[in-house]
């Protein structure tokens, strides 16, 4: 079993908050222990990233972006470890993980190329014997807090540019995908950066993740998560510069004007990606009266000519399972037993069961609103496609209640 240790301040080492078992979502096996990190290492890391960050900022962005240039190196020349790794720490199937490490490394690779392109400016003085000169310059120590369904890449968009502008960066990413962020950690720490630039600090958000974002030596913070969560980071953080990237989206909306083939394929895309672990994933889909019919019968086709679970290190399957949900009888039997079909409301299972701990057995189809149904505040798992006609035939027809989104 593959042992995965932090790294701090230019070495790895094991962290004072015990250790986490990786586990895969799709076959139910551990296959790594993690060293978790703790408030003590938290301050070690914001200590080595402080005294890094002088030299850091100092060097030229030429010199960053080289850096950046290694890391991408790095990355194409492990892709394929990257991306299994990745397959079996989140359960994405491997098609999905390849994609992501592609983008992975274009990120560092516009990160390097940005950070080149930074400029200045020379704003108009009220002085005619005097100039302004106006520069870019780092923050200095930045947190970077990451989620679990795109784990290489969204921890990436804030962490790359970061390094790239001269800020050191500590990384805290999910703790239940912290097994195959080590491996980019590996990749991170041998591009030549110097010591402390870049930490990777797995553990609990409410204890690592806290403990950083309202540490006073951080300047900044970047989050990647839910509006719940990030809410709790904005005032851990306050006083420090933020980014915060928060769940939350619309419906899709489906006119008569519109061609039908194609708005099915992107219902799937939105609905089954990633197993519907996003937050761009397809949850409602409001579609016009006159075409319900012909939609719903080109959806559910399509998602039985496409959709296929199963080992997502199998090239045929193309939604894998869920990656932290629960297991597979309660996450199954959630939508239909609490919430039965009103009248007129149909489902279709189009996909041949598999054995698998976190995957549905098949991913339904369901048009109009089960009876009773409201919003929890949370995001489902789009591993099914909902969709209801439009306009309702009630105007005491209502909506789940919007979600506020960052």
């Amino acid at each position: 079993m593959r042992e995965q240790l932090l790294y701090v301040g230019g070495e790895w080492r094991k962290g004072g908050g015990g250790t986490d078992t990786a586990v895969s979502p799709s076959s139910g096996e551990a296959f790594a222990q993690v060293s978790m990190g703790s408030p003590a290492d938290v301050d070690d890391a914001v200590r080595a990233a402080a005294a890094a960050f002088p030299g850091w900022a100092a060097a030229s962005a030429f010199d960053r972006a080289a850096c950046c240039d290694a890391i991408v190196t790095g990355i194409r020349g492990r892709r394929d470890e990257l991306a299994r790794a990745l397959t079996e720490d989140q359960g994405k199937p491997l098609a999905e993980a390849y994609d992501e490490v592609d983008e992975l490394a274009l990120y560092f690779r516009m990160a390097g190329d940005d950070a080149k392109r930074n400029d200045g400016g020379l704003p108009p003085s009220v002085s005619a014997e005097r100039r302004i000169l106006v520069s870019r310059v780092p923050l200095g120590v930045v947190a970077v807090v990451s989620p679990w369904n795109w784990p290489y890449t969204m921890g990436a968009e804030l962490f790359a540019p970061a390094l790239a502008a001269g800020n050191t960066v500590i990384w805290v990413p999910a703790p239940s995908t912290s097994a195959c962020s080590g491996l980019l950690a590996e990749v991170v720490a041998g591009a030549g950066l110097p010591p402390g630039v870049f930490s990777y600090l797995p553990g609990p958000g409410p204890v690592v993740g806290d403990a950083l974002a309202g540490h006073p030596g951080v300047s900044g913070v970047g989050f990647v998560g839910s509006v719940a969560t990030g809410g709790k980071v904005a005032a851990r953080a306050a006083g420090k510069a933020q980014i915060l990237e928060l769940g939350g989206n619309g419906p899709m909306v489906i006119l008569a004007d519109a061609d039908l083939e194609l708005a099915a394929e992107a219902s799937l895309e939105a609905a089954y990606q990633n197993a519907g672990q996003s937050c761009t994933a397809g949850e409602r889909f409001l579609v016009e009266a006159s075409v319900r019919a012909a939609f719903t019968e080109a959806v559910v086709a399509a998602t039985a000519a496409r959709i296929r679970l199963g080992d997502p290190l199998d090239p045929a399957t193309t939604m894998g399972p869920l990656n932290n949900g629960p297991p597979r009888p309660s996450s199954t039997g959630t939508w239909p037993a609490r919430w039965p079909p009103a009248p007129g409301c149909a489902a279709a299972a189009t996909a041949p069961p598999v054995s698998r701990p976190r995957c549905t057995p098949s991913p339904p189809c369901w048009t109009g609103s089960p009876r009773g149904w409201k919003s929890s505040g949370r995001r489902p798992s789009a591993r099914w496609c909902r969709w209801s006609r439009w306009p309702p035939r009630s105007r005491r027809w209502s909506w789940p209640t919007p979600r506020r989104t960052g």
